[in-house]
């Protein structure tokens, strides 16, 4: 071969290299110019559920008696967790418990007693009995006797304490029958004592009518034999115009009458006071019955206003005692107990573990930069990744930004960042038959796609910036 023909071999190759070169570079110019690149806001995350961790606190505090669970144990709703100490809450309890048993056997009792003026009379029988006193009083002068008697929206009521017994609930039978035996055994010591009170005033209403009685008849048979002695005196004086009989026998008649008026004015004054004492002995009467009323009345409203008082501080002291064993609100896994100890004080309102809930739909809580906040909306696509070095085994999640917070929030140990949730559309990493469950407190990497640009636009972006920010110095 001449060197004239190698010199037109060489010229040859290079017009080839020239040529696959000037196609490289318009492919590549035209690849570049039309293949587009995701724009990503990078962010770190951690996987949180979506009802976030429950933070177990305890209202009025204690002292730990036991610590039940340990971290990381499974929980159910309503499980035992920590027990407090509960003396003083069991004492309490108990005497408030003593206490409503009581009142609820003398409510019981009271009642009862007071049903003893609420049993109603027949309308003809108060009438008939009516004028029975009143044709007595026409007949011995004695007014008529009204029995005690109580008005109750206008109908009249009677006494009859016999005719009544106690009616406990069967609670508190069941739960303090001592108390019921003594509410009852006082029942029966009152109900005795009062009907011999007017028993006994009665008896001396009976003895005061006896008397106005006694006097009644006296005065009726003094007068009676007043018209007798007039009646002699006026055929006395005819005779003794006529001088047949003697001024002596006459002045007998005159005496003999002085003598029974004046012993019908002595008794007209007598009746006065038997009937002023007949009238204080029914009076007497009315007060034991209407003072007994009065006191069961007043009595039954103050134990119940005590009872309700007494009820509510139970309920209330009870719901104490039911929280000196803290339970689990959910079911999930205990992530972190904040008490080292048993004997350790619990004060109010401490939190004193957290309990991430099971079967909750987990979400991703990602820390965006400030200066990527302009570009990310509600809405966008994300994708997850794990935070280690063999994420690439497990390939990544596809997700949509949820919610982005309001305002930047700031964290000493975080900085200052804007919190995007991403939910994902699936709750593990999985490829090539590997899997990698998500878990509350896991760290990861979230990218959130924020828009595109071609290869050439990423290639020369760098070179407008700088000429756009360039050349202004003073």
């Amino acid at each position: 071969m001449t060197n004239t023909d190698n010199a037109r071999e060489l010229d040859r190759n290079t017009k080839v290299f020239f040529y696959l070169c000037a196609g490289f570079c318009i492919s590549f110019f035209v690849w570049a110019s039309f293949s587009p690149l995701d724009i990503v806001s990078d962010a770190v995350g951690e996987v949180i559920p979506s009802s976030r961790v429950k933070r177990i606190q305890h209202l009025e505090g204690g002292i730990v008696r036991k610590i039940v669970v340990r971290e990381g144990d499974l929980v159910e709703v309503g499980q035992p967790l920590i027990e407090l100490e509960t003396t003083a809450s069991d004492s309490t309890v108990e005497e408030l418990n003593v206490r409503v048993s009581s009142l609820t056997a003398e409510i019981a009792r009271l009642e009862a007693e007071s049903r003893w003026f609420v049993v109603g009379v027949d309308a003809a029988a108060q009438e008939e009995s009516a004028d029975a006193n009143a044709t007595r009083s026409e007949d011995s002068g004695i007014e008529p006797l009204e029995l005690p008697s109580v008005e109750v929206a206008g109908v009249g009521l009677r006494l009859d304490p016999f005719s009544v017994e106690i009616a406990f609930p069967e609670q508190l039978l069941h739960d303090a029958p001592g108390m019921a035996d003594q509410a009852r055994q006082l029942y029966e010591a009152r109900r005795e004592r009062f009907v011999n009170d007017l028993n006994a005033q009665r008896e001396k209403i009976k003895q005061r009518e006896q008397d106005v009685q006694e006097i009644f008849v006296r005065i009726r048979n003094q007068k009676q034999g007043l018209v007798y002695v007039r009646e002699q005196i006026a055929i006395s004086e005819e005779l003794l115009k006529d001088k047949l009989t003697t001024r002596y026998k006459h002045l007998g008649f005159l005496k003999e009458e002085s003598t029974l008026i004046s012993r019908i004015q002595e008794d007209d004054a007598a009746l006065a006071r038997a009937r002023s004492a007949l009238v204080a002995a029914r009076d007497s009467l009315d007060q034991i019955f209407n003072s007994f009323h009065e006191e069961v009345q007043e009595t039954l409203r103050k134990s119940r206003r005590e009872l309700l008082e007494f009820s509510q501080r139970l309920r209330k002291m009870s719901d104490s005692l039911e929280r000196t064993v803290i339970r689990s609100p959910a079911n999930g896994i205990v992530k972190s107990i904040y008490i080292m100890g048993e004997g350790e004080v619990v004060q109010p309102g401490m939190t004193v573990l957290d309990i991430v809930p099971a079967g909750d739909k987990l979400v991703i809580e990602a820390h965006l930069a400030l200066g990527d906040i302009g570009y990310v909306q509600v809405g966008q696509s994300a994708t997850v990744s794990l935070a280690t070095g063999d994420a690439r085994m497990f390939g990544h999640l596809e997700g949509t930004v949820a919610t982005i917070s309001p305002d930047a929030i700031t964290k000493e140990d975080v900085g200052t960042y804007y919190k995007v949730l991403v939910e994902t559309e699936n709750d593990r990493f999985e490829k090539d038959g590997r899997r990698y469950q998500l878990y509350p407190g896991m760290r990861v990497l979230v990218g959130i796609k924020t828009g595109e640009r071609t290869v050439m636009e990423y290639l020369v972006y760098p070179y407008f910036d700088t000429l756009y920010h360039g050349m202004r110095e003073r």
